[in-house]
């Protein structure tokens, strides 16, 4: 059945001598493989670059029980040009591909998420401000799409447990669950701000890599996944 749907492109792998396999979350049936036949061919003319976060639209010729589907067509939505040339804002998604093929459910669509992981590519896009915090702001957001969205409101001297996900005056027995009261005003900053602000949002280097440190540990505890990220030394050296 020949169904064709957006996507946004989390990894790619080269396949033989012309082809590439890639993942994809898309629009209609969440996150799924794809094998894309002589795209990277010699002779092929107006080659994709299907870099990280690229938004595509695919003609697909889904088969059920199939771990890997043949794209008929593939053509970019909209080029990411600044994204593409800015070695910050390039470093940036390469980290958030990363991170969402590990936190997002295999095969389970849901068009809100995907509108918000769209809308947003495009805003550090188009953006011409500081992207430093983009990816703070945005994983701190994204939590609300995955069914583990902090609760409470934060008060002056709460940690935040990343267990429970909320803020409290007492601390849990496990200590490598809870935040110090430092980080948990800071996460508190960063669940209260809109994602076009996060230029408004001051953090040291030191902070900013220790706050997406306790993010990720959180998204680890709650998906009850203890993944591992190649791209955040990179991130954090950028940013550095």
């Amino acid at each position: 059945m020949l169904i064709t749907t957006e996507g946004i492109v989390l990894q790619k792998i080269n396949y033989s001598d012309s082809s590439q396999i890639i993942k994809i979350y898309t629009q209609s049936y969440g996150i799924t493989s794809l094998l894309l036949k002589g795209i990277r061919s010699k002779s092929k003319k107006n080659k994709l670059n299907l870099h990280p976060l690229a938004l595509i639209e695919v003609v697909v010729n889904k088969k059920e029980n199939s771990t890997i589907q043949i794209a008929r067509e593939t053509k970019l939505i909209k080029p990411l040009n600044t994204i593409q040339s800015d070695v910050l804002k390039s470093t940036i998604v390469i980290f958030l591909a990363e991170f969402l093929l590990k936190v997002l459910k295999q095969e389970e669509h849901d068009y809100s998420l995907y509108s918000f992981i769209k809308n947003n590519i495009l805003l550090l896009e188009e953006t011409d401000k500081n992207p430093s915090n983009f990816h703070l702001v945005f994983i701190a957001k994204l939590t609300k799409f995955l069914g583990f969205e902090p609760q409470g409101t934060y008060t002056n001297g709460e940690l935040f447990s990343l267990k429970e996900g909320t803020f409290a005056f007492h601390k849990t027995h496990f200590p490598h669950e809870i935040t110090t009261a430092d980080y948990a005003v800071k996460i508190a900053r960063l669940l209260n701000s809109e994602i076009s602000d996060f230029y408004t949002l001051s953090f040291s280097n030191n902070e900013r890599a220790n706050l997406l440190s306790v993010l990720v540990e959180y998204f680890k505890i709650q998906t009850d996944n203890s993944f591992k990220l190649k791209s955040i030394a990179i991130l954090n050296e950028v940013l550095s």
